[in-house]
């Protein structure tokens, strides 16, 4: 570890808030606890060494920030990058189904397939999305028409 955040752990209330002005040329953030300003020091040193959150990143805060505060009961989506190696299971009619994702698509009971929905619609018999079925992704809401 970083000689700098080892010493952040021993540091008191006025050498934090010195360390603060010197590295970042302003007052110490409105932090009102020893630790929680020692957490976000050693944040911007790691930040500072390692970069910072990328685009992607904080355009995916942003937005569920923004999500959170139009509807505190927001849930956010899975994410739908899915890793080789995963698996997806789904409980369907008393039977457990289990899917392996692979490089280039799924395996299903021993058999390749490109896409989710086709191995949703063998397992269902009728039509289905795939990362509906396997909880991937949320139903669309109903929209109400007014009569």
């Amino acid at each position: 570890m970083d000689e700098l955040l080892e010493q952040l752990e021993t540091m008191e209330w006025k050498e934090l808030k010195a360390l603060w002005k010197e590295r970042y040329g302003a007052d110490e953030p409105c932090i009102r606890g020893k630790e929680f300003l020692r957490r976000q020091l050693a944040a911007r040193i790691q930040e500072e060494r390692h970069g910072g959150l990328t685009l992607a990143a904080k355009r995916r805060l942003r937005d569920l920030a923004r999500s959170y505060s139009n509807d505190a009961k927001h849930t956010p989506e899975t994410p739908r990058t899915l890793l080789p190696g995963s698996t997806l299971t789904r409980n369907w009619k008393g039977k457990i189904h289990t899917v392996e994702v692979c490089d280039e698509g799924f395996m299903y009971k021993g058999h390749h397939y490109k896409g989710l929905s086709k191995i949703a619609r063998e397992i269902t018999g009728t039509r289905w999305s795939g990362p509906l079925f396997f909880g991937l992704r949320k139903p669309a809401k109903k929209v109400k028409v007014a009569s």
